[in-house]
């Protein structure tokens, strides 16, 4: 009670623990300032109420005194609003990075407009038909036709490669990434199990949180997640459109539903087996994903569509064009006449191939056996050329003139219209979709730079506020040393300086 003589000492021992837990915590802060993942930590205090007993409140009076001040508890502050706001968008924004990465190496590849470019190969190529429509019988034309032919098609095939190679890399990375958040979901369903033994007692695990926090976080930025806590503060994850269970603390106890990794399809060419990705036995449909690198790698991967931009859809583009070139050429090339030489035994035939048909492909194209053969196969008459003849139509250019126009031909039947200008449209489209990309993530790295910052302003530490706290609790401190002292000088008066009452 209040008017016990030692009562102050009680008093003046409160604050003098409130105030060393004040400093500890500060100097917890302070460490951490830099600590990633690391959310500032509260102490909340309350004023103790008067003394009591076991019965009843006693009868207050003027001179009743608190019993000083108490620790309510250590408080971590965070915004779960701002939490799960930063998550999603940091879902988005990752997705838009890794696609816009891909795209912008997919320009590196295709390597437009340049000297080396396949605009420029195709160029060169059309040259050397212009040059052979003048000199159809000129060996050393026909040598630089084939030649340019040849550049032509292993510039398709370099091209397609790479695109194979890149689509290959999406898939290695999906599997890396699925390992990645398998050993995430394994650190938060330990976290769970952690943080609940440890506020058993009723203690905050704030440290512990801290740990499951930053794992959430990097979690969402390679799918997109959403959560829930339970009345035991452990949380169940979910992801996807349909909300599929990945750790489950609602209907059970701490379950953890990991990835599983099965091969599935084949490359757009068939090079190499990619895989799929299953939770309790289901495939994973990239459809249900709307965020994260995960659902950026599976669209570049797998994207086969204008709408759905992908590595598969740009390779579609090339094997239609290098398709419409090897019909283009080999009707040309079949319905005119080669010169008969020992090369292709000294008759002049027609129906040769310019391109090989068996595989039309970009990643395949090549020149037709007839014209590995010899460049006398390469049909520039429109009659057949008789060496012996008065007449021998060696000279004849009429169906060189056919190949001499092929570039300013539009060929909409085949569905690509002028070859340069379809060849165009797939650069452009290319850019304008890694101009898009950039620019979307851009925008998401604004928004998550806002979020980032709010967040930061309500869980981030503030040394200037810290260095305010030190202040303030080593003052408490100090005054709560100088009260003690003061009381203990007021007892050693009334012990040792008061007198014996007769004496």
């Amino acid at each position: 009670m209040s008017n016990n003589a030692f009562y102050g000492l009680h008093v003046a021992k409160t604050g003098l623990f409130a105030s060393q837990k004040g400093l500890e915590l500060t100097g917890h802060n302070i460490s951490n300032a830099g600590t990633e993942g690391y959310t500032r930590q509260r102490l909340n205090l309350t004023n103790l109420e008067g003394a009591t007993t076991d019965a009843i409140i006693l009868q207050a009076t003027n001179g009743q005194v608190g019993r000083g001040v108490g620790v309510v508890n250590i408080q971590q502050i965070r915004d779960q609003f701002l939490d799960a706001q930063y998550r999603d968008e940091c879902s988005e924004q990752k997705m838009w990075e890794t696609r816009y990465e891909t795209l912008y190496y997919v320009e590196d590849i295709i390597h437009e407009p340049t000297d080396i470019g396949l605009s420029s190969v195709l160029l060169k190529f059309y040259e050397s038909l212009q040059e052979f429509a003048k000199e159809p019988q000129s060996e050393d034309i026909r040598n630089l036709v084939r030649q340019n032919a040849i550049t032509m098609t292993e510039s398709m095939n370099h091209y397609a490669g790479k695109l194979e190679a890149l689509q290959k890399e999406q898939d290695d990375a999906i599997v890396i990434t699925t390992k990645q958040i398998n050993a995430y979901l394994n650190d938060i369903a330990a976290l769970n199990t952690a943080i609940r033994k440890y506020e058993l007692n009723g203690e905050n695990a704030n440290d512990l949180m801290d740990k499951r926090n930053l794992a959430m976080d990097k979690l969402s930025e390679l799918i997109d997640i959403s959560y829930k806590y339970n009345e035991h503060n452990m949380v169940s994850i979910y992801f996807g459109n349909d909300n599929t269970t990945l750790i489950d603390n609602e209907t059970a106890i701490n379950a953890v539903n990991l990835f599983e990794i099965t091969e599935g399809g084949q490359s757009h060419y068939g090079s190499y087996t990619f895989h799929d990705v299953s939770v309790n036995g289901v495939t994973v449909d990239r459809s249900n994903i709307s965020g994260g690198t995960m659902k950026g790698y599976y669209n570049m991967r797998d994207g086969s569509a204008s709408e759905d931009y992908g590595l598969d859809f740009i390779m579609q583009q090339f094997d239609l064009l290098s398709d419409g070139i090897v019909k283009i050429f080999n009707k040309i090339n079949s319905e005119g006449y080669s010169i008969p030489d020992e090369e292709n035994g000294n008759k002049s035939q027609q129906g040769l191939l310019f391109f090989d048909e068996s595989d039309t492909s970009a990643l395949h194209m090549q020149i037709s056996d007839d014209l590995k053969q010899s460049v006398w196969n390469i049909a520039g008459s429109d009659a057949e050329v008789d060496l012996d003849a008065e007449n021998t139509n060696e000279g004849n250019n009429k169906n060189a003139l056919r190949f001499a126009a092929v570039s300013q031909t539009n060929y909409d039947d085949l569905g690509i219209g002028r070859i340069d200008d379809f060849l165009a449209g797939i650069v452009s489209e290319i850019g304008v979709q890694a101009e898009y990309t950039k620019t979307m993530n851009e925008n998401q790295e604004i928004i998550m730079d806002s979020i980032y910052a709010q967040r930061q302003s309500v869980s981030g530490v503030s040394i200037d506020e810290e260095v305010t706290n030190i202040i303030t609790f080593s003052k408490s401190y100090q005054a709560a040393s100088r009260m003690i002292t003061a009381v203990d000088e007021m007892l050693d008066k009334l012990i040792n300086g008061t007198g014996v009452v007769g004496r």
